[in-house]
C-alpha cells in the first residue's frame, strides 16, 4: 500500500472513531457515564500529539513517514473501550478496523504494538512516575506512550488533571457523577483530593518524557506544578473549593 493509500485509509476511518467515543464516552465538555477524562477530547488530543511527535521524528529521519497517519489513528483508538484490559480490546478493534481496510500487516502491528504500549503497569508513589508498557527503544511505542501522557505538558493539564480526579472518584462511586455532566458543582472528598493533587504537583515535578522531542512539544509541567500547587494550597486553607478550582482551570485552559 502506497503512502497516500494509507493516508486515505486512516482518514476514513477516524471519523467513525471520533464519533465513536463521542457516544460511549463525550468530551471534557460533556461527559458521560463519569468518563470526565477519558473521552473523546482525550482521543483527539493524543491522536494529534502522536501525529506531531511522528512528525518531528520523520523529519529527524528517525522513522519512515507512514508512522504519521499511524500514530494518529493508534491515538484515537488506544481508549476505545473502557474496563479492565481495556487496551487489549481497543488495540483488537483497531487491528480489524484497519485489516477491513486492506491495511498490510505490518502497518496494523505497528499500530497494535502502539496501543499496547500505553498500558499502566503501575503508579510509583515513591519517585512519582506513570510506569507505561513501553520499550523506550521502539519509536513507535514511545511516542504514543508519551502523547498518552501529553496533558502534562500541556497548558491545559491542570484542567485534564481536575477531570481525571472526578473520573475516578465517580467510576470508583465516591461522587454522584449526572449524565452528561461538565463536573461543575461536584465536590469530591476533601482527603482524597488533597492527596491526589499532591501526588500531582509532585508527578509534574519529577515526569520524564521518553523522548527529547516531547519535552519540547509539552513544554508546561513546569508552569502546571506551580498552578496546581497554588490551587492545592488555596483548596487546604479552604480559599477555593473543588468546583472554583475547575472553573478556574476552564478558563485557564480557554487562554491556550
Amino acid at each position: 500500500m502506497q503512502l497516500a493509500a494509507l493516508k486515505n485509509a486512516i482518514e476514513e476511518l477516524l471519523p467513525q472513531a471520533q464519533q465513536s467515543l463521542e457516544d460511549r464516552f463525550g468530551t471534557v465538555d460533556r461527559f458521560v457515564q463519569c468518563y470526565a477524562y477519558h473521552n473523546a477530547s482525550h482521543g483527539r488530543d493524543v491522536g494529534e500529539a502522536a501525529a506531531s511527535l511522528a512528525e518531528r521524528l520523520v523529519e529527524a529521519g528517525r522513522v519512515r513517514p507512514e508512522t504519521v497517519p499511524l500514530a494518529r489513528y493508534a491515538g484515537w483508538m488506544h481508549d476505545q473501550v473502557q474496563g479492565k484490559g481495556h487496551e487489549r480490546l481497543s488495540a483488537l478493534l483497531a487491528v480489524a478496523n484497519l485489516r477491513d481496510r486492506g491495511v498490510p500487516s505490518r502497518h496494523v502491528e505497528a499500530v497494535r504494538s502502539m496501543i499496547l504500549a500505553t498500558r499502566v503497569q503501575g503508579v510509583d508513589t515513591e519517585t512519582y512516575r506513570i510506569l507505561q508498557s513501553a520499550d523506550p527503544d521502539d519509536l513507535g511505542q514511545a511516542l504514543l506512550a508519551d502523547a498518552d501522557l501529553s496533558s502534562l505538558g500541556m497548558h491545559k493539564g491542570p484542567l485534564l488533571t481536575l477531570l481525571l480526579h472526578l473520573e475516578q472518584q465517580g467510576l470508583g462511586g465516591k461522587v454522584l457523577l449526572p449524565s452528561p455532566s461538565d463536573g461543575a458543582g461536584v465536590e469530591p472528598d476533601r482527603d482524597a483530593t488533597v492527596q491526589y493533587l499532591t501526588f500531582q504537583v509532585n508527578l509534574y515535578d519529577r515526569h520524564r518524557y521518553l523522548l527529547e522531542t516531547s519535552r519540547s512539544l509539552f513544554p508546561h509541567q513546569e508552569s502546571n506544578r506551580d498552578w496546581t500547587a497554588r490551587m492545592l494550597e488555596r483548596y487546604q486553607t479552604d480559599r477555593i473549593t473543588y468546583s472554583m478550582m475547575l472553573r478556574a482551570a476552564r478558563m485557564r485552559a480557554a487562554e491556550s
